[in-house]
């Protein structure tokens, strides 16, 4: 989990650095870690549900504050 968070954080400072607001991310409904540690980062769901096929999916975002 600490290399996934690493990973994330580094995610978030490129997308600031490039002046991005929000990130959106998809993991399995049944993926409890992913879930789990996109939550601990503050990522919010906005949709559970199947997409392009039957597999139920979790999209999450998270708003990006400009640095400063």
């Amino acid at each position: 989990q600490r290399v996934a968070s690493a990973l994330k954080s580094a995610l978030e400072a490129v997308a600031r650095a490039n002046d991005l607001e929000m990130i959106y991310t998809l993991t399995e409904a049944t993926h409890t870690a992913a879930l789990r540690l996109n939550a601990g980062l503050g990522y919010c769901a906005i949709y559970t549900g199947p997409m392009w096929d039957e597999v139920g999916r979790v999209a999450l975002v998270k708003w990006l504050p400009p640095d400063g």
